[in-house]
């Protein structure tokens, strides 16, 4: 089974030991994804306190997705109702868990109501 973990601020897929990020599909289920989120970048010393929408304004904003970079993050909603965040990991794929109690997993970028990308590394 691959795990998700971070190196040197970028998520990266691995059979080896890690900080596990998530896992495929079959991986653990996530209470709240910005928790989720919110620990994955705390591990790695990047501080991402408060909400979607902290993050949301907290991230320099990334033109399109062809602009992004791994470790972006992704958000959907309205500036004022932002209600699901997920990782970038490249070749249009992001990390996600689409609902509370739902497993963490790699998918593809979807748009529905795309609200834009942050970039929160440094």
């Amino acid at each position: 089974m691959a795990t998700w973990w971070m190196l040197d601020g970028v998520p990266q897929k691995s059979r080896s030991p890690g900080r596990a990020l998530a896992r495929s599909a079959t991986g653990a289920p996530v209470a709240y994804i910005v928790a989720a989120v919110r620990q994955v970048f705390g591990e790695n010393g990047i501080d991402l306190s408060g909400t979607a929408a902290t993050m949301y304004a907290a991230g320099a904003p990334v033109a399109d997705l062809a602009s992004a970079r791994p470790g972006d993050l992704l958000f959907w909603g309205t500036p004022s109702n932002i209600h699901h965040v997920a990782i970038y990991i490249g070749d249009g794929k992001m990390i996600e868990a689409p609902h509370t109690g739902a497993t963490v997993h790699e998918t593809t970028v979807y748009y529905g109501d795309f609200l834009g990308i942050r970039r929160v590394l440094p």
